[in-house]
């Protein structure tokens, strides 16, 4: 284990133990973690000292009371969020499935009729999203999984970009 993995593990609430990175981008690093109450796996997404630094966490909390009011059968949700030592993080679901990367990666160019599938799905979470006034900041086959019977899960709405700041005071 990495000091930074052992850092984390410490100052996460009690209920999280940390597994492994499943991902690191620019802006954070995605952990794989084990909840103890409800035990299941879920996400853990670490904000990046800088990013938290200059959002602060008045705006993280803001964006995470947001991005939590969207429930949608194509938006994974935010589960909780906090403030570990000075990380900010949010917690969400695991998905155990590949993400549209990995499968055309694998595959290739998928089939019409999938791609429209897939296509209808997303449009559909954006949409709704949309109505409450949120726009994903990276849409990237990268954040759009599969879960159980190819169903389409949009990930990382975490740090989302209000349209509309009108509709959160």
């Amino acid at each position: 284990m990495s000091i930074e993995f052992e850092r984390l593990e410490a100052a996460l609430p009690q209920r999280y133990t940390l597994i492994r990175e499943l991902a690191r981008g620019g802006m954070s690093r995605v952990y794989l973690a084990r909840e103890s109450m409800p035990g299941r796996d879920v996400v853990i997404k670490v904000l990046d000292h800088e990013l938290s630094a200059r959002m602060g966490p008045d705006k993280f909390v803001h964006e995470v009371e947001v991005t939590s009011q969207l429930q949608h059968p194509h938006v994974v949700p935010i589960y909780s969020a906090g403030d570990a030592d000075g990380t900010l993080y949010y917690v969400m679901p695991y998905i155990d499935g590949a993400s549209l990367r990995d499968r055309l990666a694998k595959d290739g160019r998928l089939p019409i009729a999938e791609s429209l599938s897939i296509t209808h799905q997303i449009a559909s979470a954006l949409q709704h999203a949309h109505t409450k006034g949120v726009t994903h900041s990276d849409i990237k086959p990268s954040n759009i999984m599969f879960g159980l019977n190819d169903h389409v899960k949009f990930i990382d709405f975490g740090i989302a970009v209000l349209m509309n700041q009108d509709n959160f005071k």
